[in-house]
């Protein structure tokens, strides 16, 4: 209903995470991400598709570019953590 929304976009790509088609939810968050380009929420979760596909190093270059950024914001940090956990990097998880 509204094909400029970033968050609705958002939105629907969460529900297929939840959904396990993390794929087409990759494709979406492309899609919210080309409309809200600089939306830290849609990269959180885009970054947490991605480590939930498999995709870790691609997931922590998304995810340390935002906790420079941001580095006080607790979701960030957390899957910032667990990407570096799943990937055995164990100190730079536990320094997280």
């Amino acid at each position: 209903m509204e094909p400029d929304n970033a968050m609705a976009y958002n939105g629907k790509a969460v529900a297929f995470d939840t959904a396990g088609n993390h794929t087409a939810a990759l494709e979406i968050y492309e899609k919210a991400l080309s409309l809200s380009p600089y939306s830290p929420a849609i990269k959180n979760n885009m970054a947490m598709s991605m480590i939930l596909n498999d995709q870790l190093d691609d997931a922590i270059h998304m995810l340390e570019a935002l906790y420079e950024e941001a580095p006080d914001t607790p979701k960030v940090r957390h899957n910032l953590a667990l990407a570096h956990g799943l990937k055995g990097n164990h100190k730079r998880a536990q320094e997280l």
